[in-house]
């Protein structure tokens, strides 16, 4: 029996790891060019989630981001007052600013 999450494995593949990619696509991509908050992120990758699993929440991909802002240079930056957005943008696109 071969262990869990070899490139053997049959079948689609797991909620958890559509999402870590869609968001490496978007860490590739323009996308973080500007300003984003959680909110936007999650609306763009649960784009790319099969129509049968929930939505994704802001929660989550502030969970998912925190692992990923040295790899990919994300700049975090918490918006204070109502709303306690946390805003993100790339390394180039805050130079760009």
């Amino acid at each position: 029996m071969m262990a869990r999450g070899y490139a053997s494995r049959k079948g689609p593949k797991s909620r958890k790891s559509v999402i870590k990619n869609s968001l490496i696509e978007l860490f590739e991509g323009d996308y973080f060019n500007e300003w984003r908050t959680s909110a936007e992120i999650a609306d763009e990758v649960t784009k790319s989630l099969s129509k049968h699993w929930g939505g994704v929440s802001s929660h989550v991909i502030g969970s998912i981001m925190v692992r990923h802002l040295k790899t990919h240079n994300i700049i975090r930056k918490y918006k204070f007052g109502v709303s306690g957005a946390v805003r993100y943008i790339s390394q180039e696109g805050f130079d760009a600013l």
